[in-house]
């Protein structure tokens, strides 16, 4: 199913967490680099306080935690800031699935 979702995406890769912590910390750390620049934006309400809820509260041993939100926030931005000035026309993505 995801990969026919996200067939728009050229070349489509697959992210691998498991192994070793570096690979995750790197990830997250590019995530942490944009938010403090403030180059990415989202709401402050409706859906999007889960994902502010789960940013606020997550912690790299997160075993215990629900980090879907943060994870595929930081995987976005990992492929945006490797493949900048690269566009997809038409592209209609929503995370939550409501149109």
């Amino acid at each position: 199913m995801f990969m026919q979702e996200l067939s728009i995406i050229k070349p489509l890769r697959q992210v691998d967490f498991s192994g070793t912590k570096a690979k995750k910390l790197e990830i997250l750390s590019d995530l942490k680099a944009v938010l403090d620049k403030e180059l990415i934006k989202f709401p402050k309400t409706g859906i999007w306080l889960e994902l502010r809820r789960q940013l606020l509260g997550y912690k790299l041993e997160d075993r215990k935690l629900e980090t879907d939100a943060v994870m595929a926030l930081a995987v976005a931005v990992r492929h945006a800031t490797r493949t900048a000035g690269v566009t997809v026309k038409d592209a209609e993505f929503n995370y939550f699935g409501v149109h």
